[in-house]
């Protein structure tokens, strides 16, 4: 009896944390591109700052707007407004859209969205970015070493392994290895080469396995 109840809380602990993710998760692509200052992200985003028409950044804060209550509907709009876009632009709201649409609970359009802008080659960082989305849209429906072999690219890229560490963390509460997910979390939170929010969201789905 007590193995049951043993099982029915690390059901909780997992789907607490898988929550947090859901929650959060979305805004992985956002950060990638605005907040690692001095980065080949940044470049990007700053160039498409500057150079955007006014009615092309609109576009994308329109559908950003909506991200929060209907995050399908958002990356469908980014979609739409990547087919006409020039191509860093459109590799921007496309990178976006992968996000929400695994926000959505639309696996199927987040992971294929994901794997088309990395076979695309997208420019600069969004590449090693696109390669982590499909990662992380796969996490629930493909084997492990499906999605292992997704990252190999980044194997020996620096720059991206907390990133890699996180989704090696979701395949870890996949399988029920609560302890090797927690681990993970933990050292990702105390990682000061991590991004900010990748610390944060660590340190949350830490506490979250550790109650």
């Amino acid at each position: 009896m007590a193995d049951i109840f043993t099982e029915v809380d690390e059901a909780v602990r997992q789907d607490k944390a898988k929550a947090l993710w859901k929650r959060y998760g979305w805004l992985f692509g956002l950060v990638a591109i605005v907040v690692v200052g001095g980065t080949a992200a940044y470049t990007i985003y700053k160039e498409w700052q500057i150079s955007s028409a006014r009615s092309e950044t609109g576009a994308i804060l329109t559908a950003l707007s909506a991200a929060e209550t209907a995050p399908v509907d958002a990356a469908d709009a980014l979609m739409a407004f990547s087919d006409d876009a020039a191509e860093g632009r459109a590799a921007v709201a496309r990178t976006l859209a992968s996000g929400l649409y695994s926000t959505g609970d639309d696996g199927d359009a987040a992971q294929a969205t994901a794997i088309e802008l990395a076979s695309d080659g997208a420019p600069g960082a969004l590449g090693p970015l696109s390669r982590i989305q499909a990662a992380l849209a796969a996490v629930d429906s493909r084997e492990p070493d499906e999605v292992e072999a997704m990252l190999a690219p980044l194997a020996d890229d620096q720059v991206w392994a907390p990133q890699v560490s996180e989704v090696r963390a979701l395949l870890a509460l996949r399988a029920g290895d609560t302890a090797t997910a927690a681990s993970i979390y933990a050292s990702l939170a105390d990682n000061p080469a991590a991004p900010p929010a990748l610390r944060t969201r660590a340190d949350q789905l830490q506490r979250t396995l550790a109650q």
